[in-house]
């Protein structure tokens, strides 16, 4: 099954996630860069942040190629911001239709529910084939990697 992982990753928990399910699922994989990106200040990131994704904001982001066509499976990564999406994957979101392919996604967040974006994604792609939800897996080494096993084996026998 050929796969594409698209993520967007700010402080590299997203990141370590998509790198574990690309060794899995031997996938591929797509970062989405913003041209400008959001302030690292402890209290400026939630600011910024936060209200960019309450906004649904669609950043600039750097350059890439993507055809979904060309895979079985597109795998959708993004932090928890504000219980939604990180306005990159919106911007990712508004120039791919993904309507016609098979897609899942999985979510990082600190704490609380990823539902919200998890309902939004599939506001936007349909209906997903599998969720998978992390809790800062670059510093949960451990449970990252069974939620990422139980992931992989679910989207390697639908």
């Amino acid at each position: 099954m050929k796969t594409l992982i698209v993520y967007y990753s700010f402080e590299g928990n997203t990141r370590y996630a998509a790198r574990l399910l690309a060794e899995k699922l031997d996938a591929e994989t797509l970062e989405l860069e913003p041209v400008k990106d959001y302030p690292r200040g402890k209290a400026s990131k939630f600011v910024f942040g936060g209200a960019a994704a309450s906004f649904s904001a669609t950043p600039e982001l750097k350059p890439y190629v993507c055809q979904p066509e060309k895979y079985d499976l597109v795998i959708l990564g993004s932090p928890v911001w504000a219980s939604r999406v990180a306005p990159p994957m919106n911007t990712f979101l508004k120039s791919i239709d993904l309507r016609q392919s098979r897609v899942a996604a999985f979510a990082c967040c600190a704490g609380g529910s990823t539902e919200r974006l998890f309902a939004a994604l599939e506001k936007q792609v349909g209906t997903l084939t599998e969720r998978a939800s992390f809790l800062n897996p670059a510093s949960h080494q451990e449970a990252a990697e069974k939620e990422a096993a139980r992931f992989a084996a679910a989207l390697l026998h639908a």
